[in-house]
């Protein structure tokens, strides 16, 4: 794998589990997942959207960081 992109994944990988550890470590799985549905909603995200994707990575980092996956 080129060594730019891969080095890319792991900062944002290592982004998204430090933003979880900070915002979501208090919360239940189900209250963190409600708190990024609330804020889908307030931003009005379209679908397929860089935005969306963003949000499809930060639910998928929520379940491995609460070891739902």
């Amino acid at each position: 794998m080129n060594k730019k992109i891969k080095s890319f994944i792991n900062k944002r990988d290592e982004e998204l589990k430090k933003f979880i550890e900070d915002n979501f470590k208090e919360l239940s799985l189900e209250q963190s997942l409600e708190m990024i549905i609330q804020a889908e909603k307030e931003i009005d995200v379209s679908p397929n959207s860089n935005l969306d994707n963003q949000f499809v990575a930060l639910r998928l980092a929520l379940y491995e960081y609460k070891g739902e996956v």
